[in-house]
């Protein structure tokens, strides 16, 4: 009897497995595919959505601009304190492209503030937007400067090596910070896995960007000043990507590395709420039991009346 049960169960699932294929094979091939994208683009889009909830709405990175910038302004005094020191030692800055450098960190931060600025309307902040995915990558440029290290005597190479991790580590925050403001800005308008992928996209950018930046020597204002020339190289490297395999491998490396530092730091910026909540939510639950508990010992109890 078991096997018998066991046999028809089977078969019925079998059968309505391809009851469910047969449902959509006089479908053209071309409009399965599309149903096919339209539903796994769903399910990514429900599962962005819970881990959104999940980590308190789009993880609550920055719940205040203010206190975020004074630290950030704290941690970039801290690595020019470091710089100033070496010179104070010798007499010889010898990183001194490194201010220029967290100069220009901090300018995609002021174009993120503009373009999610919530008064204006959408069309007069796109030129803010535009400026500052081109200053960006300035942000994450700052990895690269590790390639100057070497012995600069009389100073220790420790010494040396303190103060570049220090602007780099500024730098990426400085980075990650305005890329945050921009992603919270696209989540509230279009959704959680739209920010995602306008986030992923804009890491895959800055990756070319440090790669135009350290390997073929571009700035970003020469966007506007020679766009036709950095174009015409951008097409050339798109055209033939196997050509050189530094510039297939460069960007693409850096943007996962950015990737999972971005990541990270969201998932444990989400940590960081969640046992407030939990404990609001117990002092909410035990605050309820006490106004039960005194309501019910107010409330008189009732007597069964005697029969007459």
């Amino acid at each position: 009897m078991r096997a018998r049960r066991r046999r028809a169960r089977r078969a019925s699932a079998v059968a309505a497995t391809t009851s469910r294929r047969r449902r959509w094979t006089w479908l053209p091939r071309s409009v399965r595919r599309a149903r096919l994208v339209t539903n796994v683009l769903q399910r990514c889009s429900r599962v962005t959505d819970r881990l959104a909830r999940m980590n308190a709405p789009a993880c609550s990175l920055l719940p205040r601009r203010g206190p975020v910038l004074a630290a950030l302004a704290l941690g970039s005094l801290a690595s020019v304190a470091l710089l100033f020191f070496r010179y104070a030692a010798t007499g010889r800055v010898g990183f001194g492209f490194l201010l220029w450098n967290l100069f220009l960190a901090w300018i995609p931060l002021g174009f993120a503030q503009l373009a999610c600025w919530p008064r204006w309307p959408l069309w007069s902040r796109l030129p803010f937007a535009a400026a500052w995915l081109a200053f960006l990558p300035n942000a994450f440029y700052l990895l690269t400067d590790l390639i100057h290290l070497r012995e600069r005597p009389p100073v220790p190479i420790w010494w040396d090596l303190l103060c570049v991790q220090s602007f780099v580590w500024n730098g990426i925050l400085l980075g990650f910070v305005s890329l945050y403001w921009v992603q919270e800005r696209v989540e509230r308008r279009l959704g959680a896995f739209p920010g995602w992928c306008c986030a992923a996209l804009v890491l895959a950018l800055c990756g070319l960007g440090v790669y135009l930046g350290r390997m073929l020597r571009w700035n970003s204002w020469e966007l506007a000043e020679r766009p036709l020339e950095l174009f015409g190289e951008l097409y050339t490297l798109l055209r033939h990507p196997t050509r050189d395999r530094t510039a297939l491998l460069f960007p693409l490396s850096f943007a996962a590395f950015y990737g999972v530092c971005y990541a990270m730091l969201w998932v444990l910026a989400g940590l960081r709420r969640r046992p407030r909540e939990h404990v609001a939510a117990l002092d909410t639950n035990s605050t309820q039991a006490a106004a039960c508990t005194s309501v019910r010992a107010c409330t008189p109890r009732s007597t069964p009346s005697s029969a007459s």
